[in-house]
């Protein structure tokens, strides 16, 4: 399930998180054949709950908002 190519350019941030938060993400995302975290799999995840977020404090109808991806969709991930 990757991201559609666009024009718009990335930009890098860094971001800190409560340990006990991060860890549990890494566990769910966490790919059992190589004991790491799918590549891309984060990334895709914290820029769908941003457009959801965003898009619902902008008004938009719940019917209309932003699809996060479960979680076997951020299993299938493609890298970026």
């Amino acid at each position: 399930m990757g991201r559609p190519l666009n024009d718009d350019l990335n930009r890098s941030w860094k971001l800190l998180l409560p340990a006990t938060l991060a860890g549990r993400m890494e566990y769910i995302l966490i790919d059992p054949i190589h004991s790491k975290p799918i590549y891309g799999s984060r990334n895709t995840l914290v820029i769908a709950l941003l457009e959801w977020w965003i898009a619902r404090e902008s008004g938009t109808p719940p019917e209309h908002l932003p699809k996060v991806p479960s979680l076997s969709e951020l299993r299938k991930v493609e890298p970026l």
